[in-house]
């Protein structure tokens, strides 16, 4: 097409032209250098595409069902050659169900549908078939002006979607729901602390390794406790034990205060023991003394708790302890009796906890 029009290349200018009347008294043309080949691909191809858009509805209303109930449509899409740059099958579904909403491709459906994409020279053309069970093939073109696939593309998806639900121009479109607000954050609630608890306890054992013979007694203690962690502090006291002899009897009892680093675990705890205390021996010979021994002993101890009310409970320990401060009791310069180098003990107590 010429890129200038020769109709209206030249024309003299008077008073009876609508621009006016020539007041410079000369004659002058007036020339038209629009594009008007650009201008027609750009906006009149699309207007030349209706009669056959028109031809594809026809199409449509005469496969559609009584009631325009929406179908579903088997899909058979074809390329041909010099048509790569239009949408593959992938790409036109994707358009229709855009338009549609749902997807209405299935592998067997009551219509199906054959669209092809075609070339000839610089122009596209699209065909839209239609089968439906025992009728005949319907089928129809659509051309375009424009070397550009997008305009026949779009028409064929139209088509296709006119085909699958014929009242999809006039039909209300679903509103689109809102979606939520999201929910309002929950303020962080601050960890309270675990308080640090305070711990009393007292009870009974029996003791052996540091009498002449097993012994009972008794301890009572104090700790604080924090989350694992627990320290105690507990004195103890052994009931005096005797060694009987020809010439009399030896009585002997124990003081001792020990410190307990301990690990608790629900009710359960484990401690280190480090005791430091004394032990009495009393002659009653006939020339026996008083006499008081350093002690000094490390062991471990485990105890259990056994709460029989919120705040207060039974607490059993078993403990093992080395003794490397040994004592010895002589009468008339003859050795009767030996602290063991390994001690240990037993009891049974009460424990509150505040």
């Amino acid at each position: 097409m010429c890129r200038r029009c020769d109709a209206l290349s030249s024309r003299p200018l008077d008073r009876h032209h609508p621009r006016g009347p020539n007041l410079a008294g000369k004659s002058s043309t007036w020339e038209s250098s629009v594009d008007v080949s650009k201008w027609q691909m750009q906006y009149l191809a699309p207007l030349k595409m209706l009669p056959q858009l028109a031809q594809v509805l026809l199409l449509i209303a005469t496969t559609a069902t009584a009631s325009a109930v929406p179908t579903t449509v088997t899909i058979t899409h074809i390329r041909g050659e010099g048509t790569l740059s239009c949408p593959d099958e992938a790409a036109l579904k994707g358009n229709v169900v855009s338009r549609l909403g749902y997807d209405p491709f299935v592998p067997a459906a009551p219509v199906r549908a054959l669209t092809r994409f075609t070339r000839a020279g610089q122009r596209f053309s699209a065909s839209l078939e239609l089968v439906r069970e025992g009728e005949a093939p319907r089928t129809r073109t659509l051309d375009s002006e424009s070397t550009d696939c997008r305009d026949v593309a779009e028409s064929l998806a139209l088509a296709l979607t006119l085909a699958i639900d014929p009242q999809f121009l006039v039909r209300e479109k679903p509103r689109a729901v809102p979606p939520a607000p999201p929910p309002l954050p929950v303020p962080a609630v601050p960890h309270a602390s675990a308080p640090v608890e305070l711990a009393v306890y007292g009870g009974g054992l029996v003791s052996v390794g540091l009498s002449p013979s097993p012994t009972v007694g008794g301890n009572v203690g104090l700790g604080f406790r924090y989350r694992a962690l627990a320290l105690y502090g507990e004195g103890r006291f052994d009931a005096p034990a005797s060694i009987e002899l020809a010439a009399g009897v030896v009585h002997t009892s124990l003081l001792l205060g020990t410190v307990l680093p301990c690990l608790q675990w629900k009710h359960i705890g484990a401690c280190m023991s480090l005791s430091v205390g004394a032990l009495q021996v009393d002659g009653r010979l006939a020339f026996g003394r008083r006499d008081t021994s350093p002690v000094v002993k490390a062991g471990v101890r485990l105890q259990y708790e056994w709460m029989l009310f919120r705040h207060v409970g039974l607490l059993i320990h078993g403990e093992v302890s080395g003794v490397p401060t040994r004592v010895t009791v002589f009468a008339d310069d003859v050795a009767i009796w030996s602290t063991s180098p390994v001690a240990g003990n037993v009891g049974l107590g009460i424990i509150g906890v505040l």
